[in-house]
């Protein structure tokens, strides 16, 4: 077996709690995205984009069809802007006192693309999903550009049953990675779609790709239901993620790893952070864990960016 599957996984299936709607801290004519920066450089960077246009907003714009940005931003970010075809970027500063987007992965097979960079300060790696849409993995790489490495086996019938890995989710330490994992239906219902996302983790410590350091750690036996976006709390003790039906509202929940991620075993609490009657996405910690950034269309139907405790 290249896994272990923790068999009695955290279920997010029973009635949850909300605690908040949130509060809108920006609105654009696009589809805003948070973007998963370096903690220690800046808060919250948020990606726009409308026909023909894009822009990264952060405490100062950077256009997406420019190299220039602020002194002092560390940023990893995904464009298509080399190509056609999306790769992994990273705003450095030169010599000269300026920044540039310098390019980190280079893919050219088929229709292969590098997207959703997770950067770990305490490791130095940045990771990321790549492949093919319907069939990615999670790859890392330094962030200097040098040593990218597979880190997600490739799924087998009696082994790793994950056919498209996504959304990876660095935990503070470094240690872990959570991401989404598309795999065969929990649900016992027959009308259930065949393969649904659910929560897994993978552990850095484990031989990559032999030993089996990839579990699942949330699942949903609830039919037509998908858990995506993992997000991993400063402090470590809890990610946030969301829970949603195809095409349907969604809501942020989060699962409390205090006890160690690796411990969970179905005793791991899931609760509610938001109600479920709009669709939401994409939720980003505050650098002090104390809030939550996400995107939602509970307003007039576009997507905005909220914020709640």
């Amino acid at each position: 077996m290249l896994f272990r599957s923790l068999n009695a996984s955290a279920s997010v299936d029973p009635p949850l709690t909300s605690l908040t709607t949130g509060k809108r801290v920006a609105t654009t004519s696009g589809t805003p995205i948070a973007d998963r920066s370096n903690p220690n450089a800046m808060p919250l960077a948020i990606h726009s984009h409308a026909p023909g246009t894009g822009a990264v907003i952060t405490n100062t714009a950077i256009t997406d069809t420019s190299d220039l940005a602020p002194l002092g931003v560390n940023l990893a970010f995904a464009s298509d802007r080399v190509g056609g075809r999306f790769q992994i970027f990273r705003i450095q500063e030169n010599a000269g006192g300026n920044a540039f987007a310098q390019q980190l992965t280079f893919e050219t097979g088929g229709n292969r693309e590098n997207r959703e960079p997770s950067w770990s300060t305490a490791v130095g790696k940045i990771a990321y999903q790549a492949g093919a849409p319907g069939a990615r993995g999670i790859n890392v790489i330094n962030a200097d550009g040098t040593g990218e490495s597979k880190m997600t086996p490739d799924p087998s019938p009696n082994g790793y049953p994950c056919q498209d890995d996504r959304d990876p989710t660095w935990s503070p330490d470094g240690r872990y990675i959570a991401y989404a994992c598309l795999e065969p239906s929990l649900a016992s219902s027959p009308d259930v779609q065949a393969k649904t996302y659910n929560i897994w983790v993978h552990d850095n410590n484990q031989s990559i790709l032999t030993e089996g350091g990839d579990f699942r750690l949330v699942g949903s036996t609830v039919p037509n239901t998908e858990l995506l976006n993992p997000a991993w709390s400063p402090d470590g003790k809890s990610i946030a993620f969301v829970r949603g039906g195809l095409g349907g509202n969604s809501q942020i929940v989060a699962v409390d790893v205090s006890g160690g991620v690796a411990n969970c075993n179905g005793v791991c609490n899931v609760y509610a952070l938001s109600f479920s009657n709009a669709n939401v996405s994409r939720p980003a910690w505050s650098p002090d864990g104390s809030q939550i950034a996400f995107v939602s269309t509970r307003g007039a139907g576009g997507h905005d960016i909220y914020s709640m405790p």
